[in-house]
């Protein structure tokens, strides 16, 4: 069995809307997909939040099946990711214009396991 991760992306510039939900099947955890998201959050310039979610997904598909992307959906919280998606982890991101927040939580608790506020790469 996989371990599943729901990683929500936001856009702090219009009060954190989601902009973007992507569901991994499997290596979802922190040591697997929490590294793959860092990376691309780290070394991607962006031209905003948009730019950056089709980069964000473009990194992570690398074959059919275990990456999805689903619209935006307002009305879900936490445990409802775990029970629609039976998603382990819990990823968010928020992309601002000069940050980017990423927060994550394991098996829905409520305090998150790793956050970090990550700087992006520029266009050279």
């Amino acid at each position: 069995m996989g371990t599943r991760s729901i990683t929500v992306i936001k856009d702090a510039n219009n009060k954190n809307a989601k902009v973007m939900e992507i569901y991994r099947q499997y290596d979802g955890y922190l040591d697997g997909h929490g590294i793959e998201l860092a990376e691309i959050l780290t070394n991607t310039p962006h031209n905003g939040v948009h730019c950056l979610t089709a980069s964000i997904i473009g990194g992570l598909k690398q074959d059919w099946g275990n990456i999805y992307v689903y619209a935006p959906t307002d009305n879900k919280n936490l445990e409802d990711y775990s029970e629609y998606y039976g998603a382990e982890f819990y990823y968010e991101v928020i992309v601002g214009d000069n940050e980017i927040n990423l927060t994550v939580w394991e098996d829905f608790h409520k305090e998150p396991v790793h956050t970090e506020t990550i700087t992006p790469a520029r266009e050279q």
